[in-house]
């Protein structure tokens, strides 16, 4: 999740708060109802991880032989699968680079179909990360509360760089401002 997305995007931290407000009332704990009618949130934040994969690639060795891309790989060969390349692929999302959760919504308007393995910030399969329900969900409830409750505004011009160690990583401190959001205030 990366704040600098939601206060660098006006509109888009405005939807999320709509959403958020319509939904949950203030000073009301979230639940699991709740969440399942956060849509737009859940968007925002599976856009950003398509964006800033924290695990960039995975390794799986294959178990029997596999034809990928035309070529004939045998078993026992160690592949790499590389998301954070696959999640940015003009092939698969139109304007890869741009920050757009609405691509992630179902919605009566004809949209392309997006490939769900496209982005695979989890990775997938018998091997996905353990702690991936945990994961989301304490990101839906912390996203949803700071939401609920500040306007995130960034407190540099600069947006954070990624820098790629094991995990991602910025290149500098977050520096986001948190403002308390009063009752009957329009962003």
């Amino acid at each position: 999740m990366d704040t600098g997305f939601i206060g660098r995007h006006k509109n888009i931290q405005n939807k999320l708060h709509e959403e958020i407000t319509g939904v949950v009332k203030k000073g009301e704990k979230i639940t699991q109802e709740h969440l399942k009618h956060l849509h737009y949130l859940k968007a925002v934040i599976r856009e950003s991880m398509r964006l800033y994969v924290v695990v960039p690639s995975f390794t799986r060795i294959l178990a029997s032989d596999v034809v990928l891309g035309g070529y004939h790989v045998p078993a026992g060969t160690t592949v790499i699968v590389h998301v954070g390349l696959m999640s940015r692929d003009p092939q698969f999302f139109d304007n890869p680079d741009k920050f757009i959760p609405e691509r992630w919504l179902r919605s009566d308007k004809p949209i392309p179909r997006l490939n769900q393995f496209a982005a695979l910030p989890f990775g997938t399969g018998p091997r996905q990360c353990i702690g991936r329900r945990l994961a989301e969900l304490e990101m839906h409830l912390c996203l949803a509360k700071i939401v609920q409750n500040f306007i995130l505004e960034p407190n540099s011009n600069r947006p954070l760089k990624p820098r790629r160690r094991m995990f991602l990583v910025g290149d500098k401190p977050l520096n986001v401002k948190f403002v308390e959001r009063q009752q009957n205030v329009m962003m």
